[in-house]
C-alpha cells in the first residue's frame, strides 16, 4: 500500500483559511472606477452582456473553454414598441457587432481564439436578432447581418446548439420563418465549409457543453441540461420525460383542439455547477396560459430537475407569465439576475423574489437595465435590487466556494467598473 502522509488538523485549518483569503482577495481586485481584472485560469465568469436589446450571456469557464448563450438582437423602431429600451452603448452598430466587441475583449485573456459552444435557447429576436428585411447582406454569403449571423461570421465557432436542428417542424414549421429561415442559411454555410458542427440541444446531457482544454484538472464543473421542448431531465442519467401532450392534440388548431406550445415554453434550459456553486439559466421559460392548461406550466417541472442554485438568471427577463412561486422558492437563489430590454420588465414588481420562502427574503436582485417609471411599483423592495444599470458579471473563485458580481459600464467599452457586491458563498 502506498504510503500516505497524516497532516494535523491544525495545518488544515490555517491552508484553508489561506486558501479562503487568497480566493476572496482575488475577486476583491476588481475597483470601482477601474477596468475589470481579466479572467484567471481556474475561475468561472459568467457575463451578462447589455445591449439593450434582449439576451446575450458569456461563460469562461474554469479551464478556458468559451461558450455564448443566445445573441440579443431585437431591432424594432420607437412606433414598433414605444416599450422598448434604446440600443446600448449606442445605435452605431448591430447588437451582434457590439457583442462580437465584448467577447474580443474578454478573449485576450484567455487567449482562446474560438466560442466553443453558441447555443440558442429558442428563435425570438432578442435572443438571436430579427428583421433581416431591413439590415444589410453579409460579406460571407446570401444572408442578411443579425445578431446571430453577426456573431456566426464574426468568430471561429466550434459547435452551434440550438432546440430545433435539424428540421425546424416542431411544434410547428419554422422553416419560412424569414428570421430562422435566414439564420439556417448561414449556420449551414458554415456547417458545409467545415468551419463549424452543429446539433439539437440534448435534454438530460451533461457532456454536450463539456470543457475541452484541460477539464480533468476541474471535475467539480459540469453543464447539465435540463430541458427543451417540453422535454425535461427527470434526475435520473440520462432520463427525461415529456411536460406536453401528445402533438396530435395540436392538429386542427382553433377546431377546439389544445394551442402547441409558443416558442417561449420551448426554450432551452441548463444547470452549470462548480463544487457547491451552481447557475440555472432558462431562457424565455415560463407559464403563460397554465390557468387554462396545465402542461403550460413549465417551470414547475423544470423547478424539480434543478432543484437550489446559488444564482438564478430571471426567466422571460422577470416578465409577469414566468417565475412563478415554486420555481423561485425551489430554485432559493441568492442572487437573481434579470435582463432587462423593455420597460415593462420586470412586471408586477420583485416581491415575487423576495418572500420569506426565498433564501430567508435575502435574494439580491441585478439588473442589466431599470427605467424610473418601472421602478415607481418597487416601492421599499428597491432596497434589494443592487445595481440597475450595466453589463453583470458573475466571477466564481476557484473551486466554487466564493463568488462575487461585478457591475460594468455599459454606455462605453471600457469595461470599467461601477460596482463590486459579494463575496457571496456557495451553499
Amino acid at each position: 500500500m502506498k504510503h500516505i502522509k497524516t497532516i494535523s488538523l491544525p495545518v488544515l485549518i490555517v491552508a484553508a483559511l489561506i486558501l479562503n483569503i487568497n480566493s476572496a482577495y482575488a475577486l476583491k481586485k476588481a475597483k470601482v472606477g477601474k477596468a475589470v481584472p481579466a479572467w484567471k485560469e481556474g475561475y468561472l465568469d459568467i457575463h451578462f452582456i447589455n445591449t439593450g436589446t434582449g439576451e446575450s450571456t458569456f461563460i469562461i469557464m474554469p479551464d478556458g473553454t468559451q461558450m455564448l448563450v443566445d445573441m440579443a438582437g431585437a431591432v424594432l423602431t420607437p412606433e414598433e414598441d414605444p416599450m422598448w429600451i434604446k440600443p446600448l452603448p449606442n445605435d452605431s452598430r448591430r447588437p451582434g457587432e457590439w457583442i462580437n466587441r465584448y467577447v474580443a475583449r474578454c478573449m485576450k485573456w484567455t487567449k482562446n481564439e474560438k466560442i466553443d459552444y453558441v447555443s440558442i435557447t429558442h428563435t425570438h429576436g432578442d435572443h438571436m436578432g430579427n428583421c433581416p428585411d431591413r439590415l444589410p447582406k453579409s460579406p460571407k454569403g446570401n444572408w442578411k447581418a443579425m445578431s446571430v449571423t453577426d456573431v456566426l461570421d464574426g468568430n471561429k465557432v466550434g459547435k452551434l446548439v440550438d432546440r430545433a436542428y435539424p428540421d425546424y417542424t416542431y411544434p410547428r414549421d419554422m422553416n419560412d420563418n424569414l428570421p430562422v429561415s435566414n439564420y439556417l442559411k448561414c449556420a449551414r454555410w458554415h456547417v458545409a465549409t467545415g468551419s463549424m458542427k452543429m446539433e439539437r440541444f440534448l435534454p438530460g446531457s451533461d457532456t454536450q457543453f463539456a470543457m475541452l482544454y484541460d477539464g480533468d484538472s476541474y471535475p467539480e464543473f459540469k453543464i447539465r441540461n435540463i430541458a427543451a421542448n417540453g422535454q425535461v431531465w427527470t434526475g435520473k442519467g440520462l432520463e427525461t420525460k415529456c411536460a406536453f401532450p401528445d402533438q396530435s392534440a395540436f392538429e386542427g388548431r382553433g377546431k377546439g383542439k389544445e394551442p402547441s406550445p409558443a416558442e417561449n415554453i420551448l426554450s432551452s434550459v441548463f444547470k452549470l455547477s462548480y463544487g457547491k456553486f451552481d447557475y440555472y439559466a432558462g431562457g424565455d421559460a415560463s407559464h403563460n396560459g397554465a390557468e387554462y392548461f396545465d402542461w403550460k406550466d413549465v417551470e414547475t417541472p423544470i423547478a424539480d430537475a434543478v432543484g437550489c442554485v446559488e444564482v438564478m438568471k430571471a426567466n422571460h427577463h422577470g416578465s409577469k407569465d414566468a417565475n412563478n412561486e415554486y420555481i423561485v422558492r425551489t430554485l432559493s437563489p441568492q442572487t437573481v439576475i434579470i435582463n432587462v430590454w423593455r420597460n415593462v420588465q420586470p412586471t408586477g414588481g420583485i416581491r415575487k423574489y423576495l418572500g420569506p420562502d426565498v433564501n430567508d427574503g435575502k435574494a439580491d436582485l441585478f439588473m442589466t437595465n431599470l427605467l424610473p417609471e418601472t421602478e415607481e411599483s418597487f416601492g421599499d423592495d428597491m432596497s434589494r435590487v443592487l445595481s440597475k444599470q450595466g453589463h453583470i458579471v458573475v466571477r466564481v473563485a476557484p473551486g466554487g466556494d466564493s463568488y462575487s458580481i461585478i457591475v460594468l459600464r455599459d454606455s462605453d467599452e471600457s469595461m470599467k467598473v461601477t460596482g463590486v457586491y459579494g463575496p457571496y458563498y456557495s451553499r
